[in-house]
């Protein structure tokens, strides 16, 4: 069955799944990308998948492109593959057919996923047992292996028979574990979900349990140790995690237990830090660590990975979301991000049905109160309907308790950021988001709401360099990092790189975002191109063309505001007649 090429159906529906799937969800420009990689091999368009027809299909760049001086092609590649092995080592590791995106190629081939296949359909695929698509594009024999970034390693081998028969040992040990009656924990105290709520069998723990995470690092030279100090340091910000330090006494394999596992790799000049699901020994993902980083790249590199690892966003919350592994504090803040993924009132009775039922039955989680007070401040001010009547002066007591409740909680300290911020209170909300972001400098989502307070704070120069970071080493993230660096760059008269990150904008249909693509491409001298979109922007916000202020606060008199509407209406001037015709 796997020596057949799947089908254009097949294919069509594969594509489908992972352009609908949660990883990919908060990444538009992946979306488009991939999307336009598959349609034209599959119109038998190859000739056209090479990066400098991308540079100008995809990303907006003019004819004069240099893809020597301006890396745009190999980057987003880079980060596709990232959330393509990604997708495939958690939702999709049961699609029947799987998209390989091969190096060294911008032509997309495709593969039978054997393990689906071979499971029964009545039964879903056992995890762990689907081949690794490795960089290069083949089925990698380790099977344990199931999500290797761009910039990790392919050196690191699995025997096949060894990993099958973990598996099969880790599978029955589970299947043992999750036997009813052999936690008494979970038995006298189960957070058991609502008929709303629930959707299948759900295996769920004391209400404040968070994943727990122990940091495995037995080689004594100094490269891992090195490492190891980095991401002891890192795995311990995320109030997200409950980190435990290694005693030696073995691997916890309760099951919501993970361990990052640091091997060394002379051979190759290299650390290798796998993340490891504890009661199957699985391993989720892997990262690699040159011995020659300097502490500043090394702390980079632990921030990318960190980022994709810890936060309700993270391949361990999605993990025991899809295994149906949750606590109650956990299930809430994924229906948060949820929420904040795709917001619709649909997304926000859930999220704050939750955290409202979580904090009655007496949850103690900072996390809970953070998270709960961010939700009640936007439902005051975009209008999400709600049963109650709290309104900001509740926020904000809400959000001051979460943070004497975890005085060193980032979430917490982010959270009465947030809601003084939407009070308008900048300089207030720039104190606890740099609070926030100090609290924990390895997750990117910190440093980029820090960022975005400086930027609403007129610190453009200072706002710009934490955003730009996060844009750097996050493979994926939301539409607004982009639009404030945008801000950033426009403020301080950095035109290469607001038209660069404008681009990056292109397929947003948010009004703003169209804004920023006009203005540059106005300034570029693209006039075909401001045509274009001001035609989008008239369909999407049609009062917006004679009315620039309605895409922003229209009482908010900054400056930057003033110079955006008046960039946009200069960009709109000469063309607006044709335009409207």
């Amino acid at each position: 069955m796997t020596d057949r090429i799947p089908s254009a159906n097949e294919i069509g529906d594969a594509l489908q799944k992972v352009l609908t799937s949660t990883i990919f969800s908060r990444s538009e420009r992946a979306r488009h990308l991939l999307k336009h990689l598959v349609d034209k091999e599959q119109a038998g368009e190859t000739d056209q998948l090479k990066g400098f027809c991308l540079a100008i299909d995809v990303f907006g760049r003019s004819a004069d492109f240099d893809p020597a001086s301006d890396a745009v092609v190999r980057v987003q590649m880079g980060r596709l593959r990232d959330l393509v092995v990604q997708y495939y080592a958690d939702e999709g590791r049961g699609d029947p057919v799987q998209i390989i995106l091969s190096r060294g190629t911008y032509v997309p081939s495709y593969k039978y996923n054997v393990a689906a296949h071979l499971q029964p359909e009545d039964e879903p695929a056992s995890p762990g047992v689907a081949g690794h698509v490795s960089a290069a594009g083949a089925a990698d024999g380790a099977a344990k292996i199931a999500f290797i970034p761009p910039e990790a390693t392919e050196k690191v081998k699995r025997r096949s028979m060894f990993a099958l028969a973990a598996i099969a040992v880790g599978a029955i040990a589970v299947a043992m574990a999750l036997s009813p009656g052999l936690d008494k924990r979970q038995a006298s105290s189960r957070w058991a979900l609502s008929p709303i709520e629930e959707t299948g069998s759900r295996t769920l723990y004391m209400l404040d349990d968070l994943p727990t995470v122990t940091l495995i690092a037995p080689d004594k030279s100094k490269a891992v140790q090195t490492v190891a100090m980095t991401l002891r340091r890192a795995i311990s910000s995320f109030d997200t995690l409950s980190f435990k330090q290694d005693s030696g006494s073995g691997v916890s394999t309760g099951r919501m237990d993970f361990h990052v596992r640091l091997l060394n790799w002379p051979q190759g000049n290299e650390v290798i830090a796998e993340l490891v699901y504890g009661p199957m020994n699985e391993v989720l993902f892997s990262r690699s660590f040159a011995y020659a980083l300097s502490q500043k790249e090394l702390n980079d590199r632990v921030a990318s990975m960190m980022t994709e690892t810890g936060p309700a966003t993270g391949a361990i919350y999605r993990f025991l979301e899809n295994r149906r592994l949750t606590s109650g504090v956990t299930y809430c803040i994924s229906l948060n991000d949820a929420f904040y993924q795709m917001s619709n009132q649909t997304t926000f009775d859930a999220a704050y049905r939750c955290l409202t039922r979580a904090m009655k039955e007496g949850s103690r989680s900072p996390l809970v109160l953070s998270e709960l007070s961010a939700l009640i401040a936007k439902s005051v001010v975009d209008g999400y309907a709600k049963d109650d009547d709290l309104d900001f002066d509740d926020a904000v007591a809400m959000a001051r308790k979460a943070v004497l409740r975890g005085p060193t909680s980032p979430y917490a300290h982010r959270a009465y950021g947030f809601v003084h911020a939407m009070l308008g209170q900048r300089d207030i909300s720039e104190f606890w988001m740099k609070r926030a972001y100090e609290l924990n400098i390895f997750d990117l989502s910190m440093a980029a709401a820090y960022g975005y307070s400086l930027i609403n704070s007129g610190k453009y120069e200072e706002g710009k360099k934490l955003l730009g970071r996060s844009l750097i080493y996050s493979s994926a993230h939301p539409a607004w990092w982009e639009y404030s660096y945008f801000v950033g760059s426009f403020m301080t008269g950095d035109w290469t790189d607001a038209y660069n990150v404008s681009q990056l904008m292109k397929t947003s249909d948010r009004p703003r975002h169209i804004a920023a693509v006009i203005i540059m491409a106005h300034r570029n001298g693209d006039e075909e191109m401001v045509r274009r979109y001001l035609r989008k922007l008239e369909t999407v916000e049609p009062h917006a063309i004679q009315n620039p202020e309605l895409l922003f606060a229209p009482d908010d008199t900054r400056r930057e505001t003033a110079l955006l509407v008046e960039a946009l209406r200069e960009a709109g001037t000469g063309v607006l007649h044709s335009v409207q015709q």
